[in-house]
């Protein structure tokens, strides 16, 4: 199965209340994965030096690539975006 990656990198003073609105959003499209990136987040002793850090907080969906693909595209262009692609 081949999968779509949609990343919603943002910057808002309540970062809980952000990443929820946004999973909500990818959930009610029909999500079938989600990573939540937190540049602050402490990582365990056990993680190498070189782990890789995100630069910004992101919500990261996946979605199935089917026929409702270009649909859920502008759905969530237009609700992220405030556009009409």
């Amino acid at each position: 199965m081949k999968w779509i990656e949609a990343k919603v990198v943002f910057d808002f003073n309540d970062k809980q209340l952000a990443t929820d609105l946004i999973a909500d959003i990818f959930y009610e499209l029909g999500i079938t994965g989600l990573v939540v990136e937190e540049p602050d987040n402490e990582h365990p002793e056990d993680w190498g030096k070189d782990a890789i850090h995100p630069e910004h907080y992101a919500v990261i969906g996946y979605f199935s690539r089917d026929e409702k693909t270009q649909t859920r595209r502008r759905i969530l262009a237009r609700i992220l975006c405030c556009t009409n692609p």
